[in-house]
């Protein structure tokens, strides 16, 4: 990407791959709690 004078345009490419490592991890994390949430032994029980 073409660097602007201003820098506004670092400052979004920094910010986004920052949100993006920050936000890898919490996917996986809200990932395996909505899975654990999820009762999917219950249900097999149920039948």
């Amino acid at each position: 990407m073409p660097k602007k004078k201003d820098g506004k345009l670092d400052i979004q490419t920094e910010v986004f791959d920052l949100f993006k490592i920050i936000a890898n991890p919490i996917k996986r994390e809200t990932k395996c709690l909505i899975d654990s949430k999820v009762p999917r032994k219950p249900r097999k029980r149920k039948r």
